[in-house]
């Protein structure tokens, strides 16, 4: 059985692009929009978004990579550094991930992506990352008025 709907397959098609378009602009921020697409607007589980996202960014940076070795541009040596601690942080978080409850993941990520989007607008020069970077400021000023209220309400 599908995860997704007819009508959701539409959103999942234009959401996917979208995080490939920033993710092949900017060589980075696609999960910063990966995670609330699929949350909000396919309106999966964040254990399930967060899956698909890993997946999406993964395959992204798979067919990415290619152009970019085309190119020259790819740097082996700090690559081959630097990628299997950032694989191994990707499965600690993961697994940590798990241990938080939906809520305060998603509030924790929404201040992590306002921090990370004005670092960037601050220090870039490029005009698509400092748009790039208000887009990410807007979408996490959305998911911390959606999740602040639920982080702080004691359940019944």
């Amino acid at each position: 059985m599908s995860i997704l709907g007819h009508e959701q397959t539409g959103l999942a098609l234009l959401s996917g692009a979208l995080v490939g378009l920033s993710l092949g602009l900017t060589g980075a921020g696609g999960s910063l929009l990966a995670i609330p697409l699929l949350v909000y607007v396919l309106k999966l589980g964040l254990h399930e978004a967060t899956t698909i996202s890993l997946l999406l960014l993964g395959l992204s940076a798979a067919l990415s990579l290619v152009g970019y070795f085309r190119t020259g541009d790819v740097k082996v040596r700090p690559a081959l550094v630097f990628s299997p601690t950032g694989a191994v942080g990707a499965w600690l978080g993961a697994l940590g991930q798990q241990l938080v409850r939906s809520e305060i993941f998603l509030l924790s990520f929404s201040l992590l992506m306002m921090v990370m989007a004005i670092v960037g607008r601050w220090l870039s020069t490029e005009i698509t990352a400092k748009m790039f970077a208000a887009l990410t400021i807007g979408v996490a000023v959305i998911l911390m008025f959606d999740n602040a209220p639920k982080v702080f309400t004691v359940p019944a």
